[in-house]
């Protein structure tokens, strides 16, 4: 995927000619949404070049929520994680459940209480980044590249948690 670099400074180019006729709140909005959504088309670009695979992501992702999760291949499509239910429940019941945020709206919305984030959305985008953070952990996806608004939460939330996840792990 490459980025249409020309056909967003075109459109950048309408909206300031639009800000520069009628200077206000509105066009001023509009300028600040179209710059956004670039930004977020680049960053979202340049991830896709440096990025890590969905296992490395989830793994990250629970080490920095210290959830303890394991690989089990045995599942249809390959393999899923699981995590331990805490507190575990009685005999016969399953002491593990499937763990990927990545896919499921609750495990997503459980990793980003945990990690105390702020997840929001703007012009296209999904961000998510921890409440105290200065701004080296924020993540935005844009809906466009994975699959929806809904996809887009999930994966910020995720990238967020494995940068998140990378300094647990060097320390």
């Amino acid at each position: 995927m490459s980025i249409p670099i020309d056909e967003m400074l075109t459109d950048l180019r309408e909206v300031l000619e639009v800000f520069d006729a009628d200077p206000s709140d509105a066009t001023f909005n509009a300028v600040q949404d179209e710059t956004l959504r670039i930004e977020c088309t680049c960053e979202g670009e340049l991830w896709e070049a440096t990025k890590m695979n969905d296992r490395e992501l989830l793994e990250l992702a629970a080490k920095a929520a210290g959830i303890e999760i394991h690989w089990c291949g045995r599942f249809p499509g390959g393999g899923v994680y699981m995590r331990k239910i805490i507190p575990e429940p009685p005999e016969p019941y399953s002491k593990h459940v499937p763990w990927d945020p990545l896919t499921d709206d609750g495990d997503a919305f459980r990793l980003s209480v945990a990690l105390d984030m702020n997840v929001f959305h703007a012009a296209g985008c999904a961000f998510a980044l921890p409440s105290d953070d200065d701004g080296s952990y924020e993540m935005q996806v844009s809906y466009r590249d994975a699959g929806g608004k809904e996809a887009a939460t999930r994966r910020a939330i995720v990238r967020a948690a494995a940068e998140i996840g990378k300094e647990v792990r060097d320390e």
